[in-house]
């Protein structure tokens, strides 16, 4: 599947050395990654050491006793591929507990709603856009 994308949606910082193996095991079998929505981060910059857990010399990881935890999701590509990745997107920037019910509501009200559109799945403000097969 050449044209598939994978997204993977990773909680850093539970266990550092298991981030940090994940993504040396990504790399040893040719995989590229690179992060394209992340917790708290209106931008790729905002996310500091977080954005490349590899980059650095590691650095931010195994630092800390108890570190902070954060949600990053990263795009996932073949590195002989070539292919581009995704733009970053905001849409974790803002935790949902902080949205207002009125918020929360107008975001399920909202065009492309699960109940409304079948080819879309949300999870708070993670959409995923899924391929339909032809009569569905």
């Amino acid at each position: 599947f050449p044209n598939a994308a994978i997204l993977y949606s990773h909680t850093l910082h539970r266990f550092d050395d298991f981030d940090l193996q994940f993504f040396e095991a990504l790399r040893s079998q040719g995989l590229e990654y690179r992060a394209v929505a992340g917790e708290q981060a209106q931008r790729l910059e905002d996310l500091g050491q977080d954005a490349d857990p590899l980059g650095d010399d590691s650095a931010g990881f195994l630092e800390e006793l108890f570190p902070e935890k954060r949600v990053v999701v990263f795009q996932l590509r073949h590195a002989d591929l070539g292919r581009e990745f995704l733009r970053w997107s905001s849409c974790l920037a803002c935790p949902a507990s902080s949205l207002s019910q009125e918020s929360q509501q107008a975001a399920e009200d909202a065009p492309g709603h699960l109940d409304q559109d079948p080819g879309v799945v949300q999870v708070g403000k993670l959409q995923l856009v899924l391929p339909l097969e032809d009569g569905a």
